[in-house]
């Protein structure tokens, strides 16, 4: 990985469940215009790291996880650097993620955001 600097520049950090991967009548598969979107960011020198918590420390299966993680990406042609699914996130210039609110000195608007989620 690179240091923390050059990874503040290069890294965009994408969640996998529910934004590169969505699920639908029990199938997962992976999410309308993603595959072209990260092939985009990966040509014009940005390093992809997909994030999960679906294989942290805590799953007895969680070898298994990383590997039907990395199979699916493999085989629906996603690309990326490496997977990260260790406690916190990686250093990134954007975090890329279904559950994301941004923030931008907004901080009643985020409240009243969350307040108003389903």
């Amino acid at each position: 990985m690179v240091d923390g600097d050059n990874a503040a520049k290069v890294n965009i950090c994408v969640d996998f469940d529910d934004t590169i991967s969505v699920r639908a009548f029990g199938t997962v598969f992976p999410a309308e215009g993603v595959i072209e979107a990260l092939q985009r960011l990966r040509a014009n020198g940005y390093k992809v790291i997909v994030h999960s918590a679906r294989a942290w420390e805590e799953f007895p299966d969680r070898a298994k996880r990383i590997d039907d993680m990395r199979h699916m990406l493999d085989e629906w042609g996603v690309p990326y650097n490496e997977i990260w699914v260790g406690a916190g996130k990686p250093v990134a210039k954007a975090y890329i993620d279904d559950k994301a609110i941004r923030f931008d000195n907004n901080w009643s608007d985020i409240v009243d955001s969350i307040l108003n989620l389903e």
